[in-house]
């Protein structure tokens, strides 16, 4: 079903409202317009969600037994897409540090290079003067992984 998310958004807010009138309102569409929402809902799913009353709006067997699941699939998108767009935001490099032989197994240099790769925003590089070894991330907290 074509923008089932919204389909189903327009569902949960009328479940938690318990009107059309409000729920309307609050997603700013017009009463017809959600309540063609909600008919597609119902047809796509084969059972109805909600038992409508001039007065009031519940929900059906079916409508207590979705709800729960729905929210929990509206709540696990809303995490994918928060995670993806900090996952879009951080900011990457290349760090490069040069250092003697001595110092470039230092307990420090490590330390820096630990906090770097586990920020997943950095790759780092440690080069030591006179050898032509780079000993490049990711590391392990137990030592080094070494590239030629």
């Amino acid at each position: 079903m074509k923008n089932s998310i919204q389909h189903i958004r327009a569902f949960l807010t009328v479940a938690n409202t318990g009107s059309f009138a409000k729920a309307a309102l609050e997603l700013n569409l017009s009463p017809s317009a959600l309540t063609v929402q909600i008919q597609q809902l119902e047809e796509w799913l084969g059972v109805p969600l909600l038992e409508r009353s001039p007065r009031q709006v519940t929900l059906t067997a079916a409508g207590q037994n979705n709800r729960g699941p729905m929210e929990k699939l509206l709540l696990d998108l809303d995490n994918i897409v928060s995670g993806s767009r900090d996952l879009a935001a951080l900011r990457r490099g290349v760090v490069t540090i040069a250092a003697l032989p001595s110092a470039s197994n230092s307990p420090a240099l490590r330390c820096a290079c630990v906090t770097w790769w586990r920020s997943g925003s950095m790759r780092w590089c440690v080069r030591a003067k006179w050898i032509s070894d780079w000993v490049c991330g990711p590391v392990s907290v137990t030592g080094w992984r070494s590239r030629w």
